[in-house]
């Protein structure tokens, strides 16, 4: 039988990021900056000749690192996205319910006019 995995257990991958990669990877997603201005914050170093621009690119190449921004992007698209999108399914349902309810007297209304002049369906 095989054993079952305890998620707390299975460290994530920004979790396994060095120091300056994990704030590299939350300054990119969560802080909305672009690669050079994420690699700044990071404490990643600047000579002012272009260096932090390459080493910005550098990091998002690493496999490890685009894993890490893609659990964490997830994360904050789950966490903000779904609930309202899960709200405006549920309003759009209900504003379906209400044309199907509506849609419903009407046929029924020209039925009964049908039924008046003798007209069969």
């Amino acid at each position: 039988m095989p054993e079952i995995i305890n998620r707390k257990k299975v460290p994530s991958k920004l979790s396994m990021l060095r120091e300056r990669e994990r704030r590299f990877v939350v300054a990119l997603v969560v802080g909305n900056l672009c690669q050079t201005d994420a690699a700044r914050v990071a404490g990643y170093a600047d000579n002012g000749r272009g260096s932090i621009r390459v080493c910005a690119h550098n990091l998002v190449r690493r496999a490890h690192i685009c894993d890490a921004i893609d659990e964490l992007a997830w994360e904050q698209f789950r966490h903000q996205y779904i609930p309202v999108h899960k709200r405006v399914l549920s309003s759009n349902h209900l504003a379906q319910v209400e044309k199907t309810k509506l849609k419903a007297r009407k046929e029924r209304a020209a039925y009964k006019a049908l039924q008046e002049l003798g007209i069969e369906i």
